[in-house]
């Protein structure tokens, strides 16, 4: 039994460090440091389950991880050191980095599947896949590396996606071999602004200031930090007896991302949303866009008029959605 309550770093440098659920989902909040030894599973399936929130320094040249079928090693702090990360033949399980890499060895993956949530991998390094491995890229984006080997045969520079034919890559992501990666544009070249923003997607409130990260970039906010007070839409029921006035700051950057669909959703019960698009001659509904002179935004305002209200309720909401 691992004591989190007390001070320290596990250092293991030799044998295994296993983990496990078996009814308790386990985690580690004390740093680890692998220099020789490995880091693996008690059981497979999910009783082989565990989360390590510290930080996992990897010392020695290959570092194994040996995550057992079926089962599934979330590690939400950073990885980093000079030393390699390896899945060996006697895995098969998964393995979550859910924070950027940081180490600068080679990632050997022999057999399972490694997540990456955020980019990172040294820009030098090699990535070598064998039968069986696959690399799952939960990002948005390229990360770049330096080599790429698929059953031990060399590839091109080049991306390599979820559409790669040798079926070893999924995700949203790519693998970037080589250099000319090209800058990520819209939401995703924003979103790496922001070292801080450790989880990209556009769903969640990074900061948790009410504001989901994709509105943050259709607002200009800052998603890691808590300034939803000075951004966030404006109601106003009182200037207009005849409309719903729903005001909102549209980037420049959001209003040229091809890949975004930004919008007003109305209704009356919190469950179903209709889009409010310009119709003066049906709905009634109108949207007017103001340039704000010296600021990179424009003020949107969308006027929804009182008769689309049920039992005198109506909402309103922005939202966005990417490609």
């Amino acid at each position: 039994v691992l004591d989190n309550s007390s001070p320290g770093t596990v250092t293991v440098t030799g044998g295994t460090l296993g983990v496990g659920d078996y009814g308790n989902p386990m985690s580690i909040t004390k740093p680890i440091v692998l220099d020789g030894g490995a880091l693996g599973t008690t059981a497979g399936t999910t009783l082989g389950n565990a989360t390590i929130e510290a930080p996992v320094s990897l010392n020695a040249v290959l570092n194994p991880f040996v995550i057992l079928p079926g089962a599934t090693v979330r590690l939400e702090g950073t990885v980093s050191g000079s030393g390699g990360l390896f899945m060996p033949i006697n895995g098969g399980g998964t393995l979550v980095l859910a924070s950027a890499p940081a180490y600068t060895g080679t990632t050997t993956l022999d057999l399972g599947t490694l997540v990456l949530e955020r980019p990172g991998l040294d820009d030098d390094a090699t990535v070598v896949l064998g039968d069986g491995a696959t690399l799952r890229l939960d990002f948005v984006g390229f990360d770049t590396v330096g080599g790429l080997t698929i059953d031990g045969v060399e590839q091109p520079d080049g991306p390599y996606d979820a559409d790669h034919p040798s079926g070893r890559f999924s995700g949203t992501g790519a693998i970037w071999v080589g250099e000319g990666a090209p800058e990520p544009e819209g939401y995703a070249g924003w979103a790496a602004n922001f070292p801080g923003l450790t989880d990209t997607d556009p769903a969640l409130d990074f900061d948790g200031d009410g504001l989901p990260t994709g509105i943050e970039f259709v607002v200009g906010g800052d998603p890691t930090v808590p300034d939803a007070a000075g951004i966030a839409p404006i109601f106003d029921t009182t200037t207009d007896p005849d409309h719903f006035l729903f005001t909102y700051r549209l980037s420049d950057l959001a209003a040229s991302d091809p890949s975004a669909t930004i919008g007003v959703e109305y209704g009356s019960d919190l469950t179903g949303w209709t889009v409010a698009g310009h119709d003066p001659d049906g709905t009634g509904i109108t949207i007017t866009v103001d340039a704000v002179p010296t600021e990179d935004y424009d003020l949107v305002t969308v006027a929804i008029p009182n008769a689309l209200a049920v039992n005198g309720v109506l909402f309103a909401r922005l939202f966005a959605e990417f490609q």
